[in-house]
């Protein structure tokens, strides 16, 4: 088997072939047409509908983790309600809502939790997702979101807003804070 030199040393003749096929232009092609699929691929999955978590209507698995490691920021264990968001069903009272919405919705809806269980990672601050980061290292995130301007603290409102819905719910909660439905009974006659 016959083999060329190349800058001095010896290589196989398919690579010679290989070096004759693939120009500048074409490895730029590849890398553009690579970079498209990636990018289109991403968008997919970004607004696709998930599989539903068992027991839930519209909220996947990792979403419902998600909500639950949001809300241990605002509510954690030891808080001084006596009742953290682990002990409260979080994604309960929102998957009963996300599943009335528009599909537009639910996706704007789902592609938001995706992104930001994935913000960790996109901004290289961790190698790991959100929900999976230590209750501190979400804190900080969190309170740094709270405390920017523009988007960021948007963002952070909006994700209190969601671990909230549940937690405010739930009836061991509404007794801690004192709260109670409707109106005391006999109403007073005014007139």
């Amino acid at each position: 088997m016959a083999r060329a030199l190349c800058y001095g040393r010896r290589v196989s003749p398919g690579i010679n072939e290989l070096r004759l096929h693939l120009t500048r232009r074409r490895v730029l092609a590849l890398g553009v047409g690579v970079g498209a699929l990636t990018i289109a691929g991403s968008l997919g999955w970004l607004v696709s509908l998930p599989t539903p978590a068992p027991g839930r209507l519209a909220l996947s698995a990792r979403e419902d983790e998600l909500l639950v490691r949001l809300a241990e920021v605002w509510f954690p264990p030891g808080n001084p309600l006596g009742v953290a968001a682990g002990d409260v069903d979080i994604g309960g009272d929102l998957d009963r809502l996300v599943v009335l919405f528009a599909p537009q919705e639910q996706r704007v809806l789902h592609a938001l939790l995706r992104v930001v269980d994935q913000l960790p990672r996109a901004t290289l601050r961790s190698a790991t997702r959100f929900s999976a980061l230590p209750l501190l290292e979400r804190r900080e995130i969190m309170v740094a979101w709270e405390t920017s301007t523009g988007p960021r603290r948007q963002l952070a409102g909006v994700l209190r807003l969601l671990a909230s819905l549940s937690f405010f719910e739930d009836e061991r909660v509404r007794r801690a804070i004192g709260h109670s439905y409707g109106c005391p009974l006999p109403l007073p006659v005014t007139g």
